[in-house]
């Protein structure tokens, strides 16, 4: 009967608490949090939970801030997917709900758990590899006149589903090159989702928006009340200006998109300069 009793004792597990603000960023962070994570206390207070969540996990938390009413008192419960301070991912149960004080809501609490949740660590893309096939590819192609070509071999070292040049013309982006993953049946063939006037604000501001960036989540978020799965910069040939544009799929892995960004943004100079010179 003992070893029974300390057979169920034994799964019991203390979970993670943690408490964001009405605007999503962190107020409130346990010592179970911190130990689950691998952050410490001044990197994530006042910063955006957004910042350590996978993309499909943002988007959820995203609804449940803006999609209730907030005199609503119900518990929501979900599986979400962190990135931890290794940017490796962890997947846990979470019940979010509303904390009141004076009947008026102050922030929201989430409880994590990870029992019973198999842990996954996907492996890395051969970073090296990826750039030596763009190099051979961007040495193989006339960079003055194949944009797309150009497009196609930035879509393979960034992993991504879909991407897109503009050029920037009298505050219009104007349309010069897209390229699909035609090997990725969510991309096949699929047209690019047209611009937005965010996506016009982002390239007057020439502010780079990286969707694995928790700065960049929260801006978008208090603009346009979502966070594209995307990155944009904007770059300069001369006098011109140009903006690029990747698109990823809902279900992307965080920790491997922020490596394929890093290194789009190693290759740009090169690009710039490659563009520049034939011109």
């Amino acid at each position: 009967m003992s070893g029974a009793v300390f057979k169920e004792t034994n799964v019991l597990q203390r979970c993670a608490v943690c408490k964001i603000d009405l605007k999503g960023r962190f107020s409130f962070i346990d010592e179970e949090f911190l130990a689950l994570t691998g952050y410490s206390y001044e990197e994530l207070l006042g910063k955006p939970v957004a910042g350590i969540l996978e993309p499909a996990s943002r988007e959820l938390i995203t609804r449940l801030m803006t999609g209730r009413s907030h005199y609503e008192a119900v518990y929501d419960s979900a599986p979400l997917t962190l990135i931890n301070s290794k940017k490796q991912p962890i997947q846990v149960s979470a019940t979010m709900f509303l904390n009141f004080s004076g009947g008026n809501p102050v922030n929201f609490q989430l409880i994590l758990s990870t029992q019973a949740i198999p842990q996954r660590v996907k492996p890395a893309s051969s970073g090296e590899n990826l750039l030596a096939k763009f190099i051979e590819k961007i040495s193989s192609i006339d960079t003055t006149n194949d944009w797309p070509g150009v497009l196609e071999a930035l879509l393979k070292l960034s992993s991504t589903g879909q991407a897109a040049w503009y050029g920037f013309e009298k505050g219009n982006l104007i349309p010069m090159a897209t390229a699909n993953d035609n090997s990725d049946a969510r991309f096949a063939n699929k047209e690019i989702d047209p611009v937005s006037a965010w996506h016009l604000k982002v390239a007057e501001s020439e502010a780079e928006y990286d969707f694995t960036n928790g700065e960049s989540v929260q801006k978008a978020v208090e603009s346009i009340k979502s966070a594209p799965n995307e990155f944009i910069s904007t770059f300069h040939i001369h006098k011109d200006k140009f903006i690029l544009r990747l698109i990823y799929g809902s279900d992307v892995d965080a920790a491997e998109a922020a490596q394929s960004i890093s290194r789009t943004r190693l290759v740009m100079p090169l690009l710039i300069k490659l563009v520049s010179h034939s011109h």
